[in-house]
């Protein structure tokens, strides 16, 4: 996504252009574009004029929502709503307590920063500032 903020303004971007920039292979970019794709936040364009375009503004598009798109809902891996519940003792409850903050904090960073203040950044205009 950041690749496509960078280098999107003369139009489609090529998976395989991305791949040269990123070190990334090409298969994987095709699936986590099929999944942006999925999620509406980029278009894909098979022909000589193709490539993958972004279709909501950087500004307003947050890491956040580009994580969820490509992994699904913001949680712990193996935390259901049973584990959850159940806490066999108080470590175990401390420990919970604990992941949940954890998580509340990683979801607010990325929440906070958008596409557009990645791009700023990677071109120089600034630093961006993490602080919660």
């Amino acid at each position: 996504m950041l690749d496509l903020a960078l280098h999107g303004g003369r139009g489609g971007v090529r998976t395989a252009e991305i791949a040269q920039r990123t070190a990334a292979p090409e298969k994987f970019l095709e699936a986590v574009m099929r999944d942006l794709q999925r999620a509406g936040l980029v278009s894909s364009k098979r022909g000589p004029d193709g490539g993958h375009r972004l279709l909501r503004d950087p500004a307003h598009l947050t890491v956040g929502a580009i994580v969820e798109a490509i992994d699904g809902p913001f949680a712990r891996p193996g935390r259901g709503e049973a584990q959850a519940q159940v806490r066999a003792t108080s470590a175990e409850a401390c420990l919970d307590a604990l992941w949940r903050r954890l998580e509340a904090a990683m979801r607010a960073a990325v929440e906070a920063v958008t596409l557009d203040d990645l791009r700023r950044q990677a071109e120089g205009h600034g630093a961006l500032d993490f602080v919660i």
